[in-house]
């Protein structure tokens, strides 16, 4: 699920955090969606035609073989930087989120080091835990 379709559902306090989030991790996301999607295209392509040229091919073309290695190498660097931005948006996420957490002075201290607790031990409900977060600071401040 993408942030538009969750803006629908969620309320717009929360909906104006997330969009703030968006905009510091937009670049890397922008850049491992490009890297992705070219690794998911070249990938399948440089595999198939290296079978295809080793296995059906009376003689050995070694330079299309080469090139089409060398296509798959870069293919799989490409995942690679793909997990390296994925954990770089997950940090950055982590990190905007806790200085928002510490923006909330009004609110209790023990229930906002859960908060941060459970973000640091779980990064990957951090969405879900900020969530949480913005909805109790919500509650708080009505009381």
């Amino acid at each position: 699920m993408n942030l538009q379709t969750m803006k629908v559902s969620m309320p717009s306090y929360m909906a104006e955090e997330f969009e703030q989030m968006e905009k510091i991790t937009g670049p890397k996301t922008k850049k491992m969606r490009r890297y992705s999607l070219l690794s998911l295209f070249m990938l399948p392509m440089a595999v198939f035609n290296i079978v295809s040229l080793v296995f059906f091919s009376e003689t050995m073309p070694v330079v299309p073989v080469l090139l089409f290695s060398a296509a798959g190498a870069v293919a799989l660097a490409l995942q690679k930087e793909v997990k390296v931005l994925l954990k770089e948006v997950q940090e950055l996420m982590v990190t905007y989120m806790k200085e928002r957490m510490d923006k909330a002075a009004e609110m209790n201290p023990i229930r906002l080091n859960r908060f941060k607790t459970e973000l640091e031990e779980n990064p990957n409900q951090s969405v879900k835990v900020f969530a949480e977060f913005l909805e109790a600071e919500r509650k708080w401040g009505e009381e």
